[in-house]
């Protein structure tokens, strides 16, 4: 339950910013987002009013956390695909969106692995400071590809690592 809050708390925050496209007067109500013309503030709920949405929302979140504490991986693969091809969410806030619930899925797993004692924290220390690193690039670059160049490089990457996954480890 928490991951959805999340997702609608950032949903919130990317509104109220109003820079975003995706959240135009159609797509307010599939968030649940109540707006008015007269220059009222808008407001938010944080269940969407859809019925739809809220089960996608619900099963990508329990997908995204099954998937993150069994395999290791992050919630890119079910958060992106699903807010982008069933509720036609732009492919840079989808991104964004995949971002911001990595760090609760992730910290739940985490902490679940280092209670049985699968957590080198040496191992864990230096990849997670370099990876902010390249996180940080990675944020600013994303700013400079195209929605479909973005979607291409999300599609060829999980490709490579499915198939990657397949051979044996030396």
């Amino acid at each position: 339950m928490y991951r959805f809050l999340l997702i609608s708390l950032i949903l919130y925050i990317i509104r109220r910013n109003s820079a975003y496209p995706f959240l135009s007067c159609r797509k307010c109500c599939l968030y649940g987002i109540k707006e008015s013309f007269n220059g009222r503030e808008a407001t938010m709920s944080f269940l969407p009013t859809n019925r739809r949405t809220l089960i996608i929302l619900l099963l990508a979140g329990v997908a995204t956390g099954l998937v993150n504490g069994l395999v290791g991986i992050g919630g890119g693969t079910i958060v992106i695909p699903a807010l982008v091809f069933f509720l036609g969410v732009a492919q840079h806030q989808a991104h964004g969106t995949s971002l911001a619930v990595i760090l609760p899925t992730s910290l739940t797993s985490a902490l679940i692995y280092w209670y049985h004692g699968h957590l080198p924290i040496s191992l864990t220390f230096i990849v997670a400071l370099t990876g902010m690193v390249g996180a940080y690039i990675g944020a600013r670059l994303m700013n400079l590809i195209s929605p479909k160049n973005l979607r291409l490089l999300l599609g060829l990457f999980m490709i490579v690592a499915g198939v990657r996954m397949l051979w044996p480890s030396s």
